[in-house]
């Protein structure tokens, strides 16, 4: 299964203020070009159910993931209950050390593929990279 991480390190932000940011997936459609929608409702144990719809090539993508959002930690994992995708998860976080604000983003993925795995997989890695980086600098007011 790929794995995707993206991280950077930016200096003076407040680690809080960035990791409110991220957990505001509502949001998402209006700094991320590809962020069609996203729909939220409460699950269970706390955690929140997110249906995304985003733009992948030239169609679009829909899965509905479950979040475990913990604000003490800045974590955020995620894992796909149903969707295009035949598996999808992974984690946010935000950490803060020696004045950097250190925001990481890794993820694995299937898209269900096997005989197109070959092609497909490195166009879905670039795609999800750049989705991330372009919501890591909205999180970090860049």
């Amino acid at each position: 299964m790929p794995r995707v991480q993206v991280e950077k390190s930016v200096d003076g932000v407040n680690p809080d203020q960035v990791f409110d940011r991220m957990r505001d997936f509502v949001s998402y459609p209006a700094i991320a070009g590809a962020v069609r929608s996203i729909e939220i409702e409460d699950g269970t144990d706390g955690a929140l159910v997110s249906r995304w719809e985003v733009t992948f090539r030239r169609g679009i993508m829909k899965w509905t993931e479950r979040d475990e959002i913990d604000p003490d930690k800045r974590t955020i994992h995620f894992q796909q209950l149903e969707g295009d995708l035949n598996d999808f998860n992974g984690n946010w976080s935000v950490t803060h050390s020696n004045g950097n604000v250190n925001v990481q983003f890794v993820a694995k993925f299937d898209l269900g593929i096997p005989t197109l795995a070959a092609m497909l997989d490195p166009i879905a890695e670039e795609a999800l990279r750049e989705n991330v980086s372009e919501l890591i600098d909205a999180f970090c007011g860049a």
